[in-house]
């Protein structure tokens, strides 16, 4: 009598019994996880977390396999709840800030990746990851900083010597266009195009901007101006010889595709181009850069049809790819999804509020939508880039239908007169002088 009731008082006090313990769970996974088995380690973490919920180490694990396996939401919410444990681990700064970037969200990701680096000074992940956020954001010096002090640690390390190219490459395009509206830069602006022209092959536009690079008597560059044109020139150089440099160490890396992809771009070789932009993609299938490469090359063939999808890809994986954005818009304008194309370079315009290409192709489509008051000022803006004479055709165009005839002969006049020098000089070409 007294056993059976031990029994039944047993019995009503059940308490879950797991078949392997939290330590056993936790040693599997990390085994999972040395094997490249994510999946398989995020239910052995999972399945621990539910012996100890809080388990800062589990919590913190468990947002790597997250990252590794490609689930950085996950990741992202993981790293968070670690981090309530325990702020000060470095696994989970460092996940929180990774994934934070591969989403998008740069801004959110430099402060746990700048804890990061905080926590273990040496750590390389954590300094590239901090100067990719920082890239997502346009702290392109802060980048440069960073990506030259993992290159100088380590001068072997292909990711770091492909950041100094590419933030090099940024901060020279940056200061030529600062040097191109300096007082008297226009000349020593064309003296570096023409270099930059003669490294690609393209010998017709070179003469052309070595033409401009003589500066008027009356404009001379002042004495900060030249500054600017060596500090310009240095960036520019550097940037090259790192490149250069990429290729040397590693030959068959996606950095080096990637390069390799962009420098056939430019020269117009576009067969190689999209070998060595799908070769980056294979390397690594995240590579915005790639996706973007391969989009350009066949918005520049007048492929749109395959250039689209790529594009969009790019955007997805960067949507700070504004270059995308743009391609994106004038494929729209040249295929008539008119509004389409006022939706996208209006939000193109809102980050290159200087660009006179986006605001040609923006008044083009408006101009489309027969909204001519609006397509007017867009159109004015493109103006200095007009070298067939067609944006002041269709300024003209505009003016017209808004009954300003005055201003419309003017715009059809300089049309004309830009025909006829473009004439002009296609004769002297084709005559080889």
């Amino acid at each position: 009598m007294v056993w059976s009731h031990i029994v039944l008082i047993i019995s009503s006090l059940w308490i879950p019994c797991f078949a392997e313990t939290y330590e056993e769970l936790f040693r599997k996974a990390a085994e999972y996880a040395s094997q490249g088995k994510f999946d398989e380690a995020i239910r052995s973490y999972q399945a621990a977390l539910q012996q100890r919920p809080n388990a800062p180490e589990a919590l913190s694990n468990l947002s790597v396999a997250y990252h590794s396996a490609g689930y950085d939401q996950e990741a992202v919410e993981t790293a968070r709840q670690s981090l309530r444990v325990a702020p000060d681990l470095l696994a989970p700064n460092l996940i929180l800030g990774l994934a934070l970037t591969q989403l998008g969200r740069s801004s959110e990701a430099i402060a746990p990746l700048a804890k990061a680096l905080e926590l273990n000074p040496g750590s390389r992940d954590a300094a590239l990851g901090l100067a990719a956020a920082k890239m997502g954001v346009g702290e392109v010096a802060g980048a440069a900083a960073i990506y030259q002090r993992q290159f100088d640690n380590a001068p072997e390390d292909a990711d770091a010597l492909y950041g100094v190219a590419i933030t090099t490459e940024r901060l020279a395009e940056a200061a030529s266009r600062r040097l191109s509206k300096a007082p008297g830069g226009a000349a020593l602006f064309n003296r570096l195009l023409h270099d930059y022209l003669i490294d690609r092959g393209e010998t017709a536009l070179a003469a052309e901007a070595l033409e401009n690079a003589a500066p008027p008597s009356n404009v001379q560059p002042s004495s900060e101006t030249r500054l600017l044109y060596e500090a310009t020139r240095g960036l520019a150089e550097r940037s090259r010889q790192a490149f250069l440099r990429l290729v040397e160490i590693t030959p068959h890396s996606w950095q080096t595709h990637l390069f390799l992809g962009d420098l056939n771009r430019q020269q117009r070789k576009f067969p190689e181009a999209i070998t060595h932009y799908e070769t980056a993609a294979r390397l690594k299938p995240s590579l915005a850069g790639a996706a973007l490469g391969l989009g350009t090359v066949y918005w520049e063939l007048g492929a749109f049809d395959r250039a689209g999808p790529y594009l969009q890809e790019a955007l997805r994986m960067n949507p700070r790819a504004m270059q995308a954005k743009f391609e994106l818009g004038n494929i729209a304008v040249r295929q008539r999804r008119d509004q389409e194309a006022v939706k996208i370079l209006e939000d193109y315009l809102m980050t290159a509020p200087d660009s006179p290409a986006a605001h040609a192709d923006l008044g083009r489509a408006l101009l489309h939508l027969g909204r001519y008051q609006e397509a007017v000022p867009h159109l004015e803006a493109a103006s200095s880039i007009d070298e067939h004479g067609d944006i002041h055709f269709q300024l003209a165009n505009a003016l017209q239908q808004l009954g300003r005839k005055a201003e419309a002969e003017q715009a059809i006049a300089e049309s004309k007169r830009i025909r006829a020098r473009e004439l002009e000089r296609e004769q002297k070409l084709r005559l080889g002088r």
